[in-house]
């Protein structure tokens, strides 16, 4: 009794080493395999040779399988990409070049439902600003809408800001996302000060008697003002600390946002093809535009090809007119 036992348990284990092996080989276990092929396979009964056969056969068979699909895969997208690529190139072209803002938009609305958009928040600090005033502006974006999107901060100065500051930038940022300062990501840089004050074809006399000229306008006689002005009107997006983005949000200090915003407002910008957007239009004197109104006008007869159909023009001018209309 005692050896019929003992030979059951064996052929009990047996079966159970078999069946743990064969299972192994079904996973394609590499040493499995070996030991199966070269220990178990030769003592198998010939009823059970054949399977053993079978399934190495059918483990070759869908690897192959698996490659071929694979291989397949990577040929169609690589063909979906060439075809993207092309279209892109063409889309460009039709924009009259990369140079221009929507050529070089082109790729990034073919992100269309992709990757996050390249966007930032970008905010410029003079002299004339004080700490609380971009503080609250942090806080707005942050707690209204940023927090749910962690987008990048651009935060650049005229002069570089000292480091009390920008530990307090850094510790707002910081807690308006939950405490946790691995989600910030905040650049400074510095305004090069060739783009800041005048150019030196700019006669300082006549720029002089022009502020005095508009002494009776609010920031008409400011200096100071007009170099914010000038730098914000078309170098501070050729900053360097600016190249990796496509789109960015300014935010001036001391402004305030009405309502949470819950949905990417740069995705949607990007998945529509949209360029530019403003929340608010200030009011401004019309002794302060005219000359400005007068070079676009300009602009628009040298290059009317760049002239979009679709335009902002009767929101600036009077109705049927080419003049300026004061908002």
């Amino acid at each position: 009794m005692h050896f019929l036992l003992s030979k059951k348990i064996a052929r009990f284990l047996l079966i159970s080493f078999v069946f743990v092996l064969a299972l192994m080989v079904t996973l394609n276990h590499p040493t499995a395999r070996k030991m199966s092929e070269e220990y178990l396979t030769p003592y198998l009964p010939n009823a059970l040779q054949p399977i053993a056969k079978i399934s190495a056969e059918e483990q070759r068979r869908i690897k192959y399988a698996q490659e071929e699909a694979e291989l397949k895969q990577s040929l169609e997208e690589d063909a979906i990409r060439n075809a993207t690529n092309n279209a892109i190139k063409e889309k460009i072209k039709s924009f009259a070049g990369n140079e221009t803002t929507l050529g070089y938009m082109v790729p990034s609305y073919a992100n269309h439902g992709g990757s996050p958009p390249k966007a930032c928040f970008v905010s410029l600090i003079t002299e004339r600003d004080s700490m609380t005033q971009i503080l609250q502006s942090i806080d707005e974006v942050q707690v209204k809408f940023n927090k749910n999107f962690a987008y990048p901060w651009v935060f650049l100065s005229q002069g570089e800001l000292d480091e009390t500051k920008k530990e307090m930038i850094k510790q707002a940022m910081t807690d308006s996302m939950n405490g946790n300062p691995e989600v910030v990501d905040i650049t400074f840089a510095e305004i090069p000060e060739a783009e800041w004050k005048y150019p030196e074809w700019i006669e300082e006399n006549k720029a002089a008697d022009s502020l005095i000229a508009l002494a009776n306008i609010p920031d008409g006689d400011s200096r100071a003002v007009r170099y914010q002005a000038r730098y914000l009107a078309g170098f501070f997006w050729r900053h360097p600390a600016l190249d990796e983005f496509d789109w960015y949000w300014r935010v001036d200090p001391g402004i305030e946002l009405y309502c949470d915003i819950d949905y990417d407002l740069f995705r949607w910008m990007q998945d529509k093809n949209k360029v530019f957007g403003f929340t608010l239009s200030m009011s401004e004197a019309k002794e302060a535009n005219e000359k400005i109104w007068d070079v676009t006008k300009k602009f628009g007869k040298d290059f009317p090809k760049l002239i979009a159909k679709d335009n902002f023009k009767a929101f600036v001018t009077k109705k049927d007119s080419e003049d300026f209309q004061q908002l």
